[in-house]
């Protein structure tokens, strides 16, 4: 099979990564959340769903399923 070699230094690295891909994930689902929250207020205003659909770059059933969540905290994808 071979030699064992011994690795070291992964484990910091590997854990600094890690933590790095969370805290991406958590601000792309605070911007989720922003743009959401834009849309929602968009529509409240006579913004028509096609328009934010297009505006976000999403389909309109995507701006349905936005609407459809009535709770702040829910508007994340």
């Amino acid at each position: 099979m071979g030699t064992p070699v011994q690795v070291e230094g992964y484990g910091p690295r590997i854990k600094a990564a890690g933590q790095y891909v969370r805290d991406c994930h958590e601000r792309y689902k605070n911007a989720l959340a922003a743009r959401n929250q834009v849309i929602v207020e968009a529509l409240d205003h006579g913004y028509t769903g096609h328009q934010a659909a297009r505006d976000a770059q999403v389909k309109q059933p995507h701006i349905i399923r936005i609407l459809s969540m009535s709770d702040p905290d829910l508007l994340e994808e």
